[in-house]
């Protein structure tokens, strides 16, 4: 959802775009789809200083931080780092009981919004690919036949690649 969240950023006009990840080859990849700055987070970093880091090389807070992840650091970094009355997206799904600074949040007063089901963003992005103004077949590093299923899912288990397609319209044995 990142990468998606990246080419659906600059579709619609973000200035500057900094992600956060803690794998450096997607990070590199990011690069390319066209965020200006990448901040490679160690597993166990403090999401405060992760936030520092955002906020020097981006020069400012961040008006709107797209939260993909899930995980409580990665919500914790969004809040820290978002400038007050910003707008958090909350794409990822962590636990059920994410422990998070929700008392710096409201402080802040920052805007937490939920988005998880995507049932209203369908026709805009389906008009954005269509258009040509969002690129998704960059994202797509490998594909399968339906007969390859099992090793696609090895692919995905193993975490090769970016995003795998398993083509169902093409089989050997229909």
């Amino acid at each position: 959802m990142g990468m998606a969240a990246v080419l659906a950023a600059k579709a619609t006009g973000a200035c500057k775009i900094c992600v956060t990840d803690i794998m450096k080859d997607r990070l590199e990849f990011i690069r390319k789809l066209g965020a200006d700055v990448t901040v490679h987070v160690k597993g166990d970093e403090d999401p405060e200083l992760t936030a520092q880091k955002v906020v020097e090389y981006l020069g400012r807070e961040p008006d709107v931080s797209i939260e993909c992840s899930g995980s409580q650091s990665g919500i914790s970094t969004a809040i820290y780092g978002t400038r007050p009355t910003g707008t958090i997206v909350q794409v990822g799904l962590g636990g059920a009981d994410t422990n998070v600074p929700l008392v710096i949040a409201t402080l802040k007063e920052l805007c937490i919004v939920g988005n998880a089901r995507f049932a209203n963003n369908y026709e805009t992005v389906i008009e954005a690919i269509s258009s040509g103004r969002v690129n998704v077949k960059q994202l797509v590093t490998h594909r399968f036949s339906l007969e390859e299923s099992l090793q696609a899912y090895t692919a995905v288990l193993n975490r090769e690649g970016l995003k795998i397609i398993v083509d169902c319209t093409k089989s050997k044995n229909l």
